[in-house]
C-alpha cells in the first residue's frame, strides 16, 4: 500500500478521486498534526493548507507533488522534509501541466523525464484522459494524475 498525504484538500476532494481511481493508495487528508508523520508522497494541492500545520509535528515524504499555481501565502514549510520535488499545473514550467480541458477530458503533459516510488523512469509524454465532471475539480484530477504516474500506474 502507498501511503499519501495531502495538504490544503477542502472538503476532501482530491483524496476522493485518488481512493476512485487509484488501487493500492491510501489518501489521507492531513488537517492538523500533533506527531511527526512520513508519506511516501505528499500532496500540496492548496498551499493554504500549511497555515493550519502551524505547530505541527514534522512530515517527511520520499516525493511531493506540489501545486504551482497555489500561493503560499504565510505557509510554515520548516517543518516539512519534501524529499524530491515534483510540480504540477497549468503553468508551462510545471512538472506537469494540463491544458485542452473541457467537460469530459483534459490533456495531461508530462514534460520532463520523471522517476517513479520504485525508480523506474516516466518519460515524456501526452495523454488526453476522460473523466467524471463529479468527482473533483482539474487541480484534483491533475494531483490524482500526477500521484498516479509517480505510482508507476499507466495514466493512459
Amino acid at each position: 500500500m502507498i501511503n499519501v498525504g495531502i495538504i490544503g484538500d477542502k472538503g476532501g476532494r482530491l483524496a476522493r478521486v485518488i481512493s476512485q481511481t487509484l488501487p493500492h493508495v491510501s489518501a489521507k487528508v492531513i488537517k492538523r498534526l500533533d506527531f511527526p508523520q512520513k508519506y511516501d508522497i505528499l500532496i500540496v494541492n492548496e498551499a493554504s493548507g500549511l497555515q493550519a500545520l502551524e505547530g505541527a509535528g514534522d512530515i517527511a515524504a520520499r516525493i511531493t507533488l506540489l501545486n504551482s499555481d497555489s500561493r503560499a501565502d504565510g505557509g510554515d514549510t520548516r517543518k516539512i522534509n519534501p524529499g524530491q520535488i515534483i510540480t504540477y499545473g497549468f503553468n508551462g514550467k510545471s512538472c506537469i501541466t494540463a491544458s485542452s480541458v473541457n467537460d469530459d477530458s483534459i490533456l495531461v503533459c508530462i514534460q520532463r523525464i520523471l522517476f517513479t516510488l520504485d525508480g523506474a523512469p516516466i518519460m515524456p509524454h501526452e495523454f488526453v484522459s476522460t473523466h467524471n465532471e463529479n468527482i473533483g475539480d482539474t487541480y484534483d484530477r491533475l494531483g490524482a494524475y500526477a500521484c498516479g504516474a509517480i505510482c508507476g500506474i499507466d495514466m493512459n
